[in-house]
């Protein structure tokens, strides 16, 4: 499930987190199965990975993925995992994290959690959606966080939960005489964030791998307040809205819609952001960003020869202070294509290579998996 976008690092760390999930999962199933059928019920997968981005250059790492049933008597529950694994980039960019995704209940409950250390040299150009590029800053911060969400379904493709979140984040190395370090922007001092939230979901995607048809919607709202012992206090809201159409064997349109809404002050690499390979592929992860986000995407993906596939994408986002402003006026337009070779053909996952083009500015993406 996909929830409020976190602070730059953790929503990168956590990308690299879905993508080796979705990929030790999807080459472990027939492994799991097997054992499964002689009555381990337990399978343990290392993998290895590279990707590309250029917030991060090239990056490496592993994971070490157990998988395992709560129960053997079929039904709808999906094999639980827990994961360490481990990311280090060319730009000396560090995370480490524990991820576990549990399913029991007879697969109406999941319980989602991770732990994780990073750290994560980073750029920002202050805050709105006009910064200018000779406002480039160069940051470290190094940060410990917890997540932990929970969702029952509900009703066929309805899901309803809660999420609790902590970060503590301290910036040990930020440019002189820059906006950080004269305290120009929210959340210069080292500090701490504690929020929960409440969630529903609607999933009717006929693979979460590489869909093909079907749709997921997803509301979210959470609270960061001194009374959970937060050093901040905002509250943000989010609506993510995705829809798939097969056009014919092999020929697939990806529609997605994201708007988020916040109130309060929050630290600025808490706030909503554009730019990196989930928004805005050819502009820099966190180009953009301010209180409030509107973005749309949209991906044409077609099978070209055995394994061989190829997209064509078009996207547009903007960031605001206020929402009154949230509006297509302003929009930072991206286009590219991309390359796609089938690395597991049950599921359908992608190995994937993206060009993206902004306004000025463009961006190379390898990596494992759709982008939505």
């Amino acid at each position: 499930m996909i929830t409020a976008p976190k602070p730059c690092i953790l929503t990168r760390c956590l990308t690299v987190v879905s993508m080796c999930l979705v990929s030790v999962t999807a080459f472990g199933q027939e492994t799991d199965s097997n054992q499964a059928s002689r009555g381990s019920g337990i399978s343990i997968i290392p993998f290895p990975f590279i990707f590309y981005t250029p917030e991060t250059k090239v990056g490496f790492g592993g994971t070490v993925q157990t998988l395992f049933r709560f129960s053997h008597g079929g039904g709808q529950e999906h094999s639980s995992r827990l994961s360490p694994i481990f990311v280090y980039t060319q730009k000396n960019q560090m995370i480490a994290i524990v991820a576990t995704e549990l399913h029991f209940g007879a697969g109406r409950y999941r319980l989602i959690a991770d732990v994780g250390y990073s750290k994560f040299p980073n750029t920002m150009w202050g805050i709105g959606n006009d910064t200018p590029d000779d406002l480039e800053e160069d940051y470290t911060p190094r940060s410990v966080y917890a997540n932990v969400q929970f969702q029952r379904r509900v009703a066929s493709g309805w899901y309803f939960g809660g999420t609790i979140e902590f970060v503590h984040r301290r910036l040990v190395e930020t440019d002189s005489g820059g906006m950080l370090v004269r305290g120009l922007v929210p959340g210069t001092e080292d500090g701490r964030i504690l929020s929960g939230g409440l969630l529903v979901s609607w999933d009717t995607r006929d693979n979460v791998v590489n869909p093909k048809t079907g749709g997921f919607r997803q509301l979210s709202a959470s609270v960061v307040d001194s009374a959970f012992g937060s050093d901040y206090n905002y509250a943000r809201y989010s609506l993510d809205v995705r829809q798939y159409v097969s056009l014919a064997p092999g020929q697939t349109v990806a529609l997605r819609g994201l708007g988020i809404a916040s109130v309060g002050t929050q630290p600025f690499d808490a706030m909503p952001q554009l730019g990196g390979e989930e928004l805005l592929r050819g502009y820099y992860g966190g180009r953009y960003r301010d209180r409030n986000l509107l973005a749309v995407q949209a991906e044409y993906r077609a099978h070209v020869w055995k394994r061989l596939g190829a997209i064509g994408f078009v996207s547009a986002g903007r960031v605001s202070r206020t929402l009154s402003e949230l509006g297509f006026s302003g929009l930072k337009p991206t286009v590219g294509f991309g390359l796609r070779f089938l690395l597991a053909p049950e599921e359908g996952l992608n190995l994937r290579a993206d060009f993206g083009i902004g306004d000025g500015t463009s961006g190379f993406y390898l990596g494992l998996g759709e982008v939505f």
